[in-house]
């Protein structure tokens, strides 16, 4: 789960600039899970 928010929920759940919260976290998310797929073992 990447957080709360998104479009028509949580109210509050944002950063300073309006971003929500699930939506920061999501492309933290997408972006961690790619190196790690790309990661030799």
């Amino acid at each position: 789960d990447a957080g709360h928010g998104g479009k028509n929920s949580t109210p509050g759940k944002r950063s300073p600039d309006g971003e929500y919260e699930w939506n920061f976290n999501n492309k933290v998310l997408l972006s961690f899970t790619i190196e790690i797929k790309n990661m030799k073992t």
